[in-house]
């Protein structure tokens, strides 16, 4: 048994809290040793938390909660202002090519994902326009199988089974309350972001 629904999440911010100071003597370490200046730190989770949002609990459904998780990179040579934050989008692929081009080392043409030096150096660089939504179904979970894109303004997301498709303009509606879907602005966006999907 996981206990109360109360117990979880005392847990959880347990845990947080815990990390939280945990990372901080981490880095004290590195500034103590003086390993600060040739150390790169990227601190991220797997996937956001719902705890009640949309009415819903977990990580499951493709809500902004759910699928926006903490990204943080401290390294030498940035020259960016700790503590500064970026708008553009940043996916788990990143992490690679960022690392390599840090390190000073080639990004192999064929890999995924793109390096999140220029983004962390100006915050005006270009980031990603769009990036695809997937989940799958697994036993025991029941929650059907989606797929999307998100982009700069939208989210479109399509389910296996039981929904109508979700459009939410996270521009006008960053909460997510107001699902386009079946109205005229639908109609004049969703075929461009179904070709987004295919490619």
């Amino acid at each position: 048994m996981m206990g109360s629904y109360y117990d979880q999440y005392r847990r959880y911010c347990e845990t947080l809290t815990a990390m939280d100071r945990d990372i901080v003597r981490l880095l004290d370490f590195l500034d103590e040793e003086g390993l600060d200046d040739n150390t790169v730190v990227i601190y991220l989770g797997d996937n956001g938390m719902q705890w009640g949002t949309h009415d819903c609990h977990g990580i499951r459904e493709p809500y902004e909660e759910s699928i926006r998780l903490p990204f943080m990179v401290r390294a030498p040579g940035l020259d960016a202002e700790a503590g500064a934050r970026r708008p553009q989008m940043a996916l788990n692929i990143d992490i690679a090519p960022t690392l390599l081009e840090l390190a000073g080392l080639p990004v192999p043409g064929d890999m995924d994902g793109q390096s999140l030096v220029p983004v962390l150096r100006d915050p005006e660089a270009e980031g990603w326009e769009h990036f695809l939504l997937e989940f799958w179904r697994y036993f025991p979970e029941q929650t059907p199988s989606y797929s999307g894109v998100r982009t700069k303004q939208y989210k479109y997301v399509e389910f296996e089974r039981g929904r109508q498709p979700w459009l939410f303009d996270l521009q006008e509606d960053p909460e997510e309350r107001n699902n386009l879907y079946g109205t005229a602005e639908a109609e004049a966006v969703v075929g461009g972001l179904k070709a987004i999907m295919e490619r």
